[in-house]
């Protein structure tokens, strides 16, 4: 199998093509930099009240970790969103009250985890049908004041 890609589509080739359109395609030679400017509009879309979700899908060994975590000397996705949403708050605060919670949820092999629970029993999910929140019922929220909470709490 041949696979090609450029921004926003991968082509895959075995005995006929198969062509994939995504909003971005990232190659192996793309910085975390890059990648998250793609993604930065999606920071500022969840400061604006959007549901919003950024998740790494690939094979083992394809990079999701890198992606979204990175090194101590080129953070990852998950690290710049978290600087970029308090950058935000930063620049907004004396316009508005604004009030931060943490949870960090896994879906892995179609169950919902709370990775704060060291139990790991699978949690239902389900959308308010008044607020139009995702819920995760029995998962663990917390308040977070500061990147540096949230960041440390990540990790």
């Amino acid at each position: 199998m041949r696979v090609t890609h450029n921004h926003d589509n991968v082509t895959a080739v075995h005995e006929r093509p198969y062509t994939f359109h995504y909003d971005a395609v990232f190659g192996p030679d793309s910085s975390q930099e890059e990648v998250f400017e793609e993604t930065k509009k999606m920071v500022q879309s969840a400061f604006d009240g959007y549901n919003v979700c950024i998740f790494a899908y690939g094979q083992t060994g394809s990079g999701k970790t890198y992606t979204m975590h990175g090194s101590e000397t080129s953070p990852g996705l998950a690290c710049r969103s978290i600087d970029e949403l308090y950058n935000l708050i930063a620049k907004n605060q004396k316009f508005c009250n604004i009030t931060v919670e943490m949870q960090m949820i896994e879906i892995y092999l179609d169950n919902v985890y709370d990775l704060f629970d060291k139990a790991r029993k699978p949690l239902d999910i389900y959308e308010d049908k008044d607020t139009k929140e995702v819920i995760v019922r029995d998962g663990y929220r917390f308040k977070v004041k500061q990147a540096a909470d949230m960041l440390n709490a990540y990790k």
